[in-house]
């Protein structure tokens, strides 16, 4: 019986680990406006240089900046329309651009290109423009943003590093030199 119980257990914990996080409701003026769909597509493959391909066939001179693997905090958007499915999930990036990839929904597509319309720190999006039935159906979100990508600022403790190693070779170099 202890078998069943603690198999029980894990079984209903794992399940509660893997449905998406649902936080607070927000309001639109909150997260600025719906961002536009303007491409959807079925990818076999979702890696960084087929979900780039592919977005630089609708909207050239994007670069890939981050990939959300569904660690989501997704919003539901409070407005007075009843017609609408509304989610915000905050992005890691100020995206231009993202795509959202489904589960199977059975439409004949699984990733939605949007354009970030407002409010570059969060996605916006209505669930019924693209026929997923639960925000539970998203699979990951990737961010694009337009031009190159900025270099990540170095860390001190790198640079503390580097300057390190250069003073190691500075010293090795004039200790040769010492000798000849």
């Amino acid at each position: 019986m202890k078998k069943f119980t603690y198999l029980s257990l894990s079984l209903l914990v794992s399940l509660c680990l893997a449905l998406p996080v649902w936080a607070d409701t927000l309001t639109l003026d909150e997260v600025g406006s719906i961002d536009s769909l303007i491409a959807k597509t079925y990818l076999k493959n979702s890696g960084e240089a087929t979900e780039t391909e592919w977005v630089n066939t609708i909207e050239t001179d994007l670069s890939y900046a981050y990939k959300n693997n569904g660690n989501f905090d997704w919003y539901q958007i409070m407005d007075n329309d009843d017609t609408t499915d509304l989610w915000a999930q905050s992005l890691e990036t100020d995206a231009d651009f993202y795509i959202i990839k489904t589960g199977n929904l059975h439409t004949g597509f699984r990733d939605f290109l949007f354009e970030n319309l407002f409010d570059l720190g969060y996605a916006v999006i209505d669930l019924k423009e693209f026929g997923a039935p639960n925000i539970g159906k998203v699979s990951h979100i990737t961010e694009f943003t337009k031009g190159d990508v900025p270099s990540p600022v170095p860390e001190p403790a790198t640079m503390v590093l580097f300057g390190t190693g250069l003073l190691g070779l500075a010293g090795i170099s004039r200790k040769q030199f010492k000798k000849s």
